[in-house]
């Protein structure tokens, strides 16, 4: 997404709209239905630079990591704040910003949301032992690494 410096006023540029997944080379193969990507900009130069605040929103559907079924997922990226040095430019590309965020903002692992009862809400499956999985014990692993560095010093 290119945007013309010369067409930003003074007053700055507010921009709305979607473009298309496909000029961000996004990883599009295990997703489905991730056609467009929301965006919403304000735009405005601020001596030498062009700052760019606003927000994006794309969905698609996944496989959930846990029972496998399709899940609908959202990726909200309210701060998408970024600046570019403008002298001798003629325009500023957001699309390797605005990839780049994307990405970040992934989820690692989609799942569904269990009810209280652990069960999926798509194949009714339940999933009693979810708060001693791997995460847990990971995140369990290194602290406490972290903890034996701290008591040998």
């Amino acid at each position: 997404m290119k945007i013309a410096i010369k067409d930003i006023p003074a007053h700055g540029l507010t921009l709305q709209g979607k473009v298309s997944t496909a000029d961000y080379d996004l990883p599009l193969k295990d997703h489905k239905n991730w056609d467009t990507i929301e965006y919403d900009l304000f735009i405005e130069l601020k001596g030498t630079e062009c700052l760019v605040q606003g927000s994006l929103h794309t969905e698609f559907k996944t496989d959930c990591s846990r029972c496998l079924d399709p899940i609908d997922v959202s990726v909200q990226i309210p701060d998408f704040v970024h600046s570019w040095e403008i002298a001798g430019k003629e325009s500023i590309d957001l699309t390797q910003e605005m990839r780049e965020d994307i990405l970040l903002n992934l989820p690692l692992a989609p799942s569904c949301k269990l009810n209280e009862e652990f069960r999926c809400p798509i194949s009714g499956k339940v999933f009693r032992d979810t708060t001693s999985g791997f995460e847990v014990r990971t995140r369990e692993s290194v602290w406490g690494e972290l903890e034996k560095f701290k008591e040998k010093k």
